[in-house]
């Protein structure tokens, strides 16, 4: 971009900035283009928009984040324009309401926490992984404060834990009684500790208050606080559009002496693709619905596998009393059902060679799995009751230890399936296996059979995705600590012999590097070299379809790691070769709503969704970079999020 283009985004993003550095007391601002707002009911927000998570303890802030973006713009192809990108955004925050011990009852719930203020020795570790990293200001008696970052919390009380004054040992409850002729009112609640100066300090709880606008971090959030942020976040596209309406308004855009003349509303223009048609065995077909993407599944799979020796195991819950009766007549039930879809859908199966009720002990799955490979099962089934959840990791660890196939099905499933026999929830269990056991449930048939023809004729699509640990907390990151988990490559592609048949793996990088130049020459010959050895010839084109790099990084990706992936296909004699890199990026902040006039003539007004297939490729596109915007889905609820993909 030009120079004059750079100066320009500057000048937005400094002009954009402007009424939040001015109004302290309406937003907080944290990190670049982002800020809170600390009386969101100014700007139209309603409680449901950012509701407290949880009593004591955490909130969902509403904020503001803004980018500048270049984009192509009314005028179209060949245009360079700036634009500004407002989104709503919603954050947990820790809630700043009463007493460090207070937040610390909260997390634990009433029945680890007694009135003297004590807790259960066992939710001490809990409360260390909740609280280590938070700031708190301790109040003292005598009118002075202090903060101090919290590195976790003590098993001892005020009551038990002594140190040391002027060479006298005495209890931290006797300490704050002569020095500040301060009685504690629980002095038998877990010390918080801060490592300060090279040494642990103590400091009671009740004295403690919580510093304000701290986000919490993901794994200090539990169950029900994620799926209270997820309700409050996943709103229908009305919704979301008022809130981006009431976000440019606490900004103050459209208001602003410096941005008057700059509002231009866009209306990009869309186009649907055709839906695809679905291919199943025995020549049968399905039609997608264009506008709901659903399909019937027909009776034959496209390619059925079979599975030659099996076996099935319940496991039920050590102590829990189960919500449904699953006994051997149930279990019989539903494995009579399963067999039954199975073979309607042309899956080769008999019944199972071993059938046992097991105890929910990691040793005892992990030998029973040992005990079906020695007898050559080539597939084990798992009904685990909902109440177990402790056994899925090690199951699926076992399936590659012992290089067997798994299936892991929750009690409750399968409870609905031998009770009520519900049909949709056998088959979706059934497709699962058959994908398992290596049969292919269906192909398509795109309309323009050009493109179908470039799908299926000698085309090799390899999918990346990369994973990363999560974040290190403020302790860590205050400390330099660096991830001690790495980062989790995994990819898919069309390497055997039918070309929509795929398969997989995974490789370990290390953590936190989106640049994977030596891995993806590596994962390319892989498998154009596994091509090769199922259909004879080197592949005519590669797509490779990758996340996890964002637009600052194509130009590193040009330079490194596309060279890498075409000496790859030079090792493999593929150098003629065709190659294309797609990038599909899911953290775009455009969002993107059907017109109003388009919703009105469909008859859902309400519903600004944008239907499935629909492709966005000008105006609000790069104007350098070919890309474009496509909904693959229909969203059940909420807002439908277009991926981007350069």
């Amino acid at each position: 971009m030009s120079k004059q283009n750079h100066s320009l985004a500057q000048f937005i993003e400094l002009a954009t900035s402007q009424h939040p550095l001015q109004t302290p007391n309406e937003h907080v601002i944290l990190g670049g283009g982002t800020s809170y707002l600390i009386t969101p009911d100014m700007y139209d927000f309603v409680p449901e928009d950012g509701p407290e998570l949880s009593a004591h303890n955490k909130y969902l802030a509403i904020g503001i984040h803004k980018s500048v973006r270049y984009v192509e713009g009314p005028a179209g192809r060949n245009s360079k324009k700036v634009g500004l990108v407002v989104e709503s955004k919603k954050t947990p925050f820790h809630n700043t309401d009463g007493t460090l011990l207070d937040k610390t009852a909260s997390i634990v719930g009433p029945n680890a926490i007694r009135d003297d203020g004590s807790v259960d020795r066992g939710a001490i570790a809990y409360l260390n992984q909740q609280l280590k990293g938070l700031h708190v200001i301790v109040h003292y008696p005598n009118g002075r404060s202090r903060e101090v970052l919290l590195s976790g919390v003590s098993q001892a009380t005020a009551a038990t834990h002594v140190i040391d004054v002027q060479g006298e040992r005495v209890s931290v409850q006797e300490y704050f009684k002569r020095k500040y002729t301060q009685k504690l009112s629980y002095p038998d609640a877990p010390l918080a500790t801060a490592f300060e100066k090279g040494q642990t300090n103590y400091y009671p709880m009740e004295l403690c208050s919580i510093r304000d606008n701290q986000r919490a971090q993901l794994s200090q959030l539990n169950a029900r606080e994620v799926a209270a942020m997820i309700k409050a976040s996943a709103v229908p596209p009305t919704n979301l559009k008022r809130q981006i309406e009431s976000s440019v308004h606490a900004l103050n855009l459209k208001e602003s002496e410096y941005l008057k003349e700059a509002g231009i509303q866009i209306f990009a223009k869309g186009r649907r693709l055709p839906p695809p048609t679905i291919l199943f065995g025995r020549e049968s077909e399905s039609m997608v619905d264009k506008d709901s993407g659903k399909w019937h599944v027909r009776d034959a799979f496209y390619l059925p596998a079979t599975i030659e020796k099996w076996a099935i195991y319940l496991i039920p819950a050590a102590r829990t009393r189960e919500k449904y009766r699953f006994g051997e007549n149930e279990m019989n039930d539903f494995i009579r059902a399963y067999i039954n879809c199975c073979k309607q859908h042309g899956m080769i199966i008999n019944g199972p060679a071993d059938k046992q009720m097991l105890q929910p002990n990691p040793d005892d799955v992990d030998k029973c799995i040992g005990i079906c490979k020695d007898n050559n099962c080539d597939f084990v089934f798992f009904v685990t009751s909902d109440a177990v959840t402790n056994l899925h990791n090690l199951i699926k660890g076992c399936e590659r230890k012992y290089e067997i196939v798994t299936q892991d099905l929750k009690l409750s499933n399968a409870a609905e399936i031998a009770m009520r026999g519900k049909q949709e929830t056998v088959l979706n269990i059934v497709c699962k296996t058959n994908e398992k056991m290596g049969g292919i449930n269906y192909t398509i048939k795109l309309a323009d059979q050009g493109i179908h023809n470039l799908i299926e004729d000698g085309t090799l699509f390899i999918g990346l995705g990369i994973s990363h640990p999560g974040a290190l907390g403020n302790y860590e990151r205050a400390r330099g600590a660096a991830p001690n988990v790495p980062s989790v490559i995994g990819y898919a592609a069309n390497m055997k012999k039918h070309s929509f048949d795929f398969v997989g793996d995974y490789l370990f990088d290390e953590a936190r590097r989106d640049e994977k130049y030596t891995t993806l020459a590596h994962i390319t010959k892989t498998c154009v070299t596994r091509y090769q050895n199922s259909r004879g010839d080197a592949p005519k084109r590669l797509i490779l379809f990758r996340n996890g790099m964002s637009e600052g990084q194509f130009a590193t990706a040009k330079q490194y790691e596309i060279p890498m992936v075409r000496l790859a296909l030079q090792e493999c004699s593929a150098s003629s070769c065709k190659l294309t890199v797609l990038v599909s990026q899911k953290t775009h902040n455009i969002r993107l709503f059907a017109h109003e006039e388009l919703s009105k003539s469909t008859g859902s007004s309400k519903n600004l969704n944008i239907k499935p297939g629909t492709v966005v490729d000008e105006q609000v596109t790069h104007p350098e970079h070919s890309e474009f915007y496509l909904n693959c889905h229909s969203a059940i609820q909420a807002s439908s999020f277009l991926q981007v993909i350069t």
